[in-house]
């Protein structure tokens, strides 16, 4: 299980990021100093932020403020389309700090 990242776009005022999630595959918490908004495009996972789980599918749409803590888990594969939006930095291709998760 590995999560895959394909960086769709990267300049100082938007980071995105579609994210490929296995089932059972979890982000654990994190935040980011952006605007984040995501859109799931397939699958269904959980995501929980501010403590409250909240069941996500194909079509959802989620809006976070910045520093807002928040995790996901893979109930089934997930497909994920994530914007960091109003970021003050060029984040690398790595981007760990901006999406939480650890290089594979």
């Amino acid at each position: 299980m590995a999560i895959k990242r394909s960086i769709l776009k990267n300049d100082k005022s938007i980071f995105i990021v579609k994210l490929n999630l296995d089932a059972n595959d979890f982000i654990p918490e994190h935040s980011s100093s952006a605007i984040v908004t995501a859109t799931v495009t397939s699958g269904l996972g959980i995501f929980n932020v501010g403590g409250i789980e909240n069941k996500i599918c194909n079509g959802s749409f989620i809006y976070l403020k910045p520093d807002e803590k928040h995790s996901i888990k893979a109930v089934e594969s997930l497909e994920i389309i994530v914007h960091h939006i109003n970021i003050n930095h060029k984040v690398t291709n790595e981007a760990e700090h901006i999406c939480g998760m650890t290089k594979n």
